[in-house]
């Protein structure tokens, strides 16, 4: 049987643009038990919500996840709003060496 996921979106905000509680409560789970959270595939704008709720409550083990991938495509900006909040920023090989990557990777650091 296949699957269509096409039509199923995820978001860590409420309809107001909060924070969902639960994903509080895993941070704070996560803080406490030294345990990594990652950024996966979240827009950037939620990344950065959740990175700035991050630094708020003392957890210290955030990762954005490759930032420069066409999936994110975060800007120069962005990625150092993620890790002036404490993230941890991954930067994927198959970013840096896939057709026109170094371009990509070029453009946003000479244009931020």
């Amino acid at each position: 049987m296949d699957l269509d996921y096409s039509n199923i979106t995820l978001s860590i905000l409420d309809s107001a643009g909060q924070i969902l509680p639960a994903v509080k409560s895993i941070l704070q789970i996560a803080r406490d038990m030294e345990l990594a959270v990652s950024t996966g595939h979240l827009p950037v704008y939620e990344s950065l919500k959740l990175a700035r709720e991050a630094q708020k409550i003392g957890f210290s083990r955030l990762i954005f996840c490759h930032p420069l991938s066409h999936s994110i495509s975060a800007s120069l900006k962005e990625i150092e709003a993620m890790a002036d909040y404490g993230a941890f920023i991954e930067l994927a090989a198959l970013n840096a060496f896939s057709p026109g990557s170094s371009l990509r990777l070029r453009k946003k650091l000479s244009t931020g």
